[in-house]
């Protein structure tokens, strides 16, 4: 029978691989003592050294401690919001508990410039495109649920709003959503109760306008009178103090007349005292009333009772 040896095969050795060789070749660096193996295009390590990890450490949310040895290494994980804790979905696949903060950058994407963005929907979001009117005001539709666009004189109608009442001799009582401009029209009274002073913000201001020719009563809610607005007059009420139901709780002031003659000072009194050369209509002759007696009705009535100097008369006698 005959005998097969195996025949010891040497690596070739250097201190550097060569700078070629065959495809499948080996070669034994002595400097970094490893074996490689040409690809064809590069000498390929196919060893290493060896050695032993002796610690792992760890940090959250990677729990487990420093490892020497043996251990278990984990994950801290919960679907609620919990500090140094990674966020997992629940078994439902949802973030179950909590709120999860985070702050978001970028760019969102809209075809027009301006726009504004808002939510539409639950997970929806839309946007309104910028308006074509200089100083345009943004306000919400409660028709639609959506924000829109009002021009500046629209803005000021919603904001102001007007009011025309008929005076009936009965009474108005406004709350905080009523009006700022508020007429009245007609021919007798009216009573204005304004609202409750704690239900408004100070400044609060209703425009009182009575076109009408009666009298307009404006009362505080606790029943105190504030202003009476004579007819073809306009009067400013202004929340003053939002603590109390009380005139005290408002400032009010005549501010305009409808109508008017001549000019100067305007009196409004129950006994004005009039200054200057007043004028006045002359009465009819004969007129026997409370209207004013102007020195031209004086003077024609004097003359037409006979005028000049009258002479009287004194008997003086002795009587017993």
């Amino acid at each position: 029978m005959a005998r097969q040896f195996l025949t010891p095969v040497g690596l070739p050795t250097g201190a550097a691989v060569p700078t070629t060789g065959a495809v499948g070749q080996l070669f034994y660096n002595t400097t970094d003592s490893l074996v490689y193996q040409y690809n064809g295009s590069a000498w390929v390590s196919v060893g290493s050294g060896s050695g032993t990890v002796t610690s792992i450490a760890t940090t959250s949310p990677i729990t487990g401690g420093t490892i020497t040895g043996t251990g278990t290494i984990g994950i801290n994980a919960s679907s609620a919001n919990t500090a140094n804790y990674v966020v997992q979905r629940d078994a439902s696949g949802n973030f179950s508990a909590g709120t999860i903060t985070a702050k978001l950058s970028g760019s969102l994407v809209s075809s027009s410039v301006g726009a504004v963005y808002y939510q539409s929907g639950v997970d929806t979001t839309a946007f309104l495109a910028a308006p074509s009117t200089t100083s345009s005001v943004l306000t919400y539709n409660t028709g639609t649920s959506a924000p829109e666009w009002t021009t500046p004189p629209a803005a000021m109608a919603k904001l102001m709003g007007y009011t025309s009442t008929a005076t009936a001799a009965g009474t108005t009582t406004l709350t905080a959503a009523s009006t700022y401009y508020q007429q009245f029209t007609g021919s007798t009274t009216q009573t204005v109760v304004l609202p409750v002073t704690s239900t408004l913000l100070l400044g609060w201001t209703y425009h009182v306008v009575n076109n009408s020719t009666g009298l307009v009563t404006v009362n505080s809610s606790g029943g105190n009178q504030v202003i009476i607005v004579p007819a073809n007059t306009t009067a400013m009420v202004t929340c003053i103090d939002t603590t109390v139901t009380t005139a005290a709780g408002w400032e009010s002031g005549i501010t305009d007349f409808s109508t008017y003659t001549g000019s100067g000072d305007v009196v409004l009194s129950t006994s004005p005292t009039l200054a200057g050369t007043p004028l006045a209509p002359t009465a009819l002759a004969g007129t026997n009333s409370l209207q004013i007696a102007t020195t031209a009705f004086v003077t024609a009535a004097v003359a037409a009772g006979g005028g000049g100097t009258r002479e009287y008369t004194y008997l003086v006698g002795v009587f017993k």
